[in-house]
């Protein structure tokens, strides 16, 4: 379903899985992020209690929701940029991170800066898909077409990307373009 992108059927299967793992919070995290996306705050606010019980007086991930919450709703996104910044920096170390800082500065003048963290929450998880995917559809948004072919250049190249997996970005990039910038995707791209 996830990879459907039918958010609102992965959401009660991945709060059957997290059930029978209460400790794991990058788990917890993933249903916090797909429930706040499928519009079912209650077991938003469930999951986000448990990553708070699981990571006590840390609060690192618990930040990183508040970000995600705020992306959804539209409030508070220069707020929670700053906290974000305050705890892990201008250049942070988690990809997860980066990409929350992006989305929080994509309507912002700070074209530059965005581009800079998406890039580099790619740099940080190479394979993940949906932090590419993002870099991806700014680049297409942003009509920068030589990093854009520099980005696919790259993944061609590289056999963890190989068959569906480029494939799908490709299709998902292209849907993401305006006529013109689709036409020549597909162009540049087909085969």
């Amino acid at each position: 379903h996830d990879r459907l992108g039918d958010t609102a059927a992965t959401v009660p299967l991945l709060r059957r899985i997290a059930g029978r793992h209460p400790n794991d919070r990058s788990l917890w995290t993933q249903l916090a992020r797909r429930a706040l996306q499928a519009g079912m705050q209650p077991v938003f606010q469930e999951a986000r209690q448990n990553v708070s019980r699981i990571e006590g007086n840390e609060g690192s991930t618990d930040l990183l929701l508040q970000a995600w919450e705020a992306l959804q709703t539209g409030n508070s996104k220069s707020q929670a940029y700053e906290a974000l910044v305050r705890k892990w920096g201008e250049w942070p170390d988690r990809a997860e991170v980066c990409l929350a800082m992006a989305r929080l500065l994509s309507d912002t003048p700070e074209s530059r800066r965005v581009l800079q963290l998406y890039a580099r929450a790619v740099q940080i998880e190479p394979t993940k898909y949906e932090y590419t995917r993002a870099h991806a559809q700014h680049l297409v948004k942003a009509k920068m077409d030589a990093p854009l072919h520099r980005l696919f250049t790259r993944l061609m190249s590289d056999p963890r990307w190989s068959g569906e997996p480029l494939q799908r970005l490709l299709r998902e990039t292209i849907q993401s373009a305006d006529d013109a910038q689709a036409i020549h995707l597909v162009k540049q791209y087909q085969s």
